[in-house]
């Protein structure tokens, strides 16, 4: 072999080994920015404010308040804190914070903005934006948008073009539905206490419920759409409430 066989040998073995090098950098860098890392920076405890916005215009704003939370923009209504972090009693499904704090996002399934609008994950086109209050004052905004699957949804955080594909949670856990932040159980009796059920309204209108025997275990809120459809000052009925309920307060 002669001499510049042995030169070209060696640098084909030179871009061989350069090329191998760089491969295995490439894969490891690769791996490395898709470990599964935390979706939310924050603990649940942290978070001391959730504003969540919907695609309608509506809006709901809860407010940590000591170790309880309020509906701030109700004029603080109490919330269910059992439904907002754990350990607050039991709640109906994984309280809200906890399962935003405990979701893990790897690969992005999206990088490019050109298609945050149709995925409504942009910041003027989205099904829910969700943003979180620290104490000291750091927000953090998210937008999310249902999936393709069942309980997935696509995620995209604020100023950033990375969009996440997600499961276990859906835009009903981030509803913005009073309703689902407070405890609506405003009164309740046992239904065999129950003789009749008297409201009056700011209008001057009211009515009287008074049991009958035919049931005894209706929803004032049935009563009161009786009265507004009927469009009458007294009305008697013939099924009494044993539970008030809550919607708006």
């Amino acid at each position: 072999m002669n001499k510049t066989n042995k030169i070209l040998i060696g640098i084909a073995l030179t871009q061989l080994i350069a090329i191998v090098g760089m491969t295995f950098i490439s894969d490891s860098s690769e791996a490395a920015t898709y470990e599964p890392t935390s979706l939310i920076e924050w603990s649940a405890d942290e978070v001391t404010s959730i504003t969540i916005d919907d695609d309608e215009s509506n809006s709901i704003t809860l407010q940590k308040s000591g170790e309880n939370w309020l509906v701030a923009s109700s004029d603080d209504y109490p919330a269910d804190t059992s439904r907002i972090l754990k350990g607050a009693g039991v709640a109906q499904g994984s309280p809200v914070l906890d399962k935003l704090t405990s979701l893990k996002v790897d690969r992005p399934t999206i990088r490019q903005p050109e298609n945050h609008a149709p995925l409504k994950v942009a910041a003027d086109v989205f099904e829910r934006r969700v943003t979180l209050e620290n104490s000291k004052g750091t927000k953090a905004v998210y937008y999310v948008a249902s999936g393709a699957r069942p309980q997935t949804v696509h995620v995209r955080r604020d100023g950033e073009d990375n969009v996440f594909e997600i499961s276990d949670l859906s835009t009903w856990d981030l509803s913005t539905s009073l309703s689902n932040w407070i405890d609506t159980a405003y009164q309740t009796v046992e239904k065999s206490d129950v003789v009749s059920v008297a409201a009056e309204f700011a209008d001057g209108k009211s009515f009287r419920s008074a049991r009958t025997g035919r049931c005894a275990n209706c929803s004032i809120s049935r009563l009161c759409q009786q009265l507004r459809e009927d469009n009458l000052a007294s009305k008697t009925f013939q099924t009494p409430s044993r539970a008030v309920h809550c919607c708006d307060p």
